[in-house]
């Protein structure tokens, strides 16, 4: 876990999207509050495994609403494997 901090995003980093499959950027001026804190989690999946997909999302989702934390998944089946990304975030 890391805490987002404004000064870190002083300058652009400019990237030939030829040379990416995908980009995530974590921006803070989308969470509202003061103390601002993300958990990100990086999983990837065998092609093809949905219950293992829809496993790693329960999991996930429950530990962090019992933690009091926003969860948010985005899943890139395009990919070999599978990603799922997972973000968790407290504005508290």
């Amino acid at each position: 876990m890391f805490r987002l901090d404004p000064d870190c995003f002083k300058g652009r980093v400019t990237y030939d999207s030829s040379k990416v499959d995908r980009l995530v950027i974590l921006d803070s001026r989308t969470i509202d509050g003061d103390q601002r804190f993300v958990e990100f989690y990086l999983d990837p999946i065998e092609v093809g495994s949905y219950q293992i997909l829809i496993e790693r999302m329960a999991k996930y989702q429950h530990l962090f609403t019992v933690a009091g934390r926003i969860c948010e998944h985005r899943c890139y089946l395009e990919f070999q494997p599978w990603v799922l990304v997972t973000l968790a975030y407290s504005s508290r």
